[in-house]
């Protein structure tokens, strides 16, 4: 299965609609490395194993998102076809994470 036109996700009683094209990827991304601040994506890998990742993101493109992976901890490079659904994290995440 791979991005439909919406995908919503319901996490911490919150819904985030995320539509392609609509600019709201890039608002999320831009504002994430403008403040240092993680994200969390659902991404699909290409054998179809969904995941949830927080990422501090260093940069992105049209096809590529990059940036630092906490649960794999590296550098990872994200496809941007294969992330379902991505939104900004708050502050009791980042104390989940031991992130500051």
């Amino acid at each position: 299965m791979k991005i439909g036109t919406l995908v919503r996700i319901m996490y911490l009683e919150r819904l985030f609609l995320y539509s392609e094209g609509d600019g709201v990827m890039e608002g999320i991304l831009r504002r994430a490395i403008q403040m240092k601040r993680p994200v969390i994506i659902m991404y699909q890998s290409n054998k179809g194993i969904v995941t949830k990742r927080m990422v501090s993101v260093e940069k992105y493109d049209e096809k590529w998102l990059g940036g630092f992976c906490h649960l794999r901890k590296g550098y990872r490079k994200f496809n941007r076809e294969n992330i379902l659904a991505l939104f900004p994290v708050m502050d009791t995440e980042l104390n989940a994470y031991s992130i500051n």
